[in-house]
């Protein structure tokens, strides 16, 4: 990445106190000439926290992480990072935070070594051996031209780079969107290795909930331009489950109703199946349910319905269920 300044950013380092949030964000609003995109944004992410903000395209993602970057205003609310406004101080900040955009901002004429050398004289954290020695390793020549790399190559490259800075904050964008498999692998491979080095706290934009779901601590989900999903990952996949009741009628098998809310309801010839994110390890379920687990790929399928909104979904009771 190409910090946006030339000169050399402030060497002062910032650091959280126990009770500061690394990222605070308080009803964050951004508008986009007459479309809101971002409405009343509260978040806060702890140090050493891997926060996967989640939502479909177009939803605000990319902007709240501009926004958190200080690479765009805000009309409204309150944003810090380890205590300081990105928009008022971003210069001082950029000594501890570092990111990587989805559409990496490095001239494709730019040297590999080049690029390398001007992140060594900008930031004085920056381990351009260790950079150096990582790019040996994938075999990446200092002269080739970024524009000359693979896809999957610029991206661990700026991954590289920002985590070569010592940042106390890595903010990343999609970072392995048109990726294949292995690249993808490659890419969460060498987070995976950094957060077991350090004290790294990382906010990540994705849609491949299958990496996320073995990576974050935390998770958010964007809808209509608000976190409508704000919690620790384990805690959302523990109260999501998928009942399943068998048998022709496809009635819920209990007096009481099941445990809300219910995301949906599927019927077919052998019974009904629920979508719950009210389930609790205390509920006393009728022992003929069947009770399966959710993978985060489809609790966000689950919480999402055409139109980008929640869909509640009622299940069928008898008589004797509401008498």
């Amino acid at each position: 990445m190409i910090p946006k300044s030339s000169k050399p950013l402030a060497q002062a380092s910032v650091s959280p106190t126990p009770d500061q949030p690394v990222i605070s964000v308080r009803g964050l609003r951004r508008d986009f000439r007459r479309k809101r995109v971002l409405e009343g944004v509260d978040l806060q992410v702890a140090e050493g926290s891997v926060y996967a903000l989640l939502g479909r395209n177009g939803v605000g993602k990319s902007t709240l992480s501009r926004c958190l970057l200080g690479l765009l205003p805000y009309d409204q609310g309150d944003v810090r990072i380890l205590g300081r406004c990105p928009w008022k101080e971003r210069r001082e900040l950029m000594h501890d935070v570092a990111f990587a955009l989805e559409t990496p901002n490095v001239p494709p004429s730019m040297p590999v070594g080049r690029l390398l050398d001007l992140n060594r004289r900008l930031r004085s954290s920056f381990d351009e051996a260790g950079c150096t020695e990582r790019l040996e390793t994938w075999e990446v020549d200092r002269k080739r031209r970024f524009g000359s790399l693979s896809r999957g190559q610029q991206t661990r490259l700026c991954l590289q780079i920002a985590l070569s800075q010592k940042p106390q904050l890595l903010i990343l964008d999609d970072p392995t969107i048109g990726l294949d498999p292995l690249a993808r692998r490659e890419v969460y491979s060498d987070l995976v290795e950094a957060l077991a080095s350090s004290r790294l706290t990382i906010l990540l934009t994705s849609h491949d909930t299958l990496a996320i779901e073995s990576l974050a601590t935390h998770v958010g989900l964007l809808q209509d331009g608000q976190l409508t999903v704000d919690e620790p990952l384990e805690a959302l996949k523990e109260r999501f489950r998928r009942l399943r009741s068998c048998g022709p009628r496809g009635e819920w098998p209990a007096p009481t109703p099941p445990p809300q809310p219910i995301y949906a309801e599927t019927r077919s010839g052998w019974g009904c199946e629920w979508i719950t994110g009210g389930y609790a390890a205390n509920l006393n379920l009728p022992p003929s349910l069947e009770v399966d687990e959710l993978s985060l790929e489809e609790i966000f399928a689950a919480l999402h319905a055409p139109g980008d909104a929640p869909q509640i979904a009622q299940p069928t009771l008898t008589a004797a269920h509401v008498a």
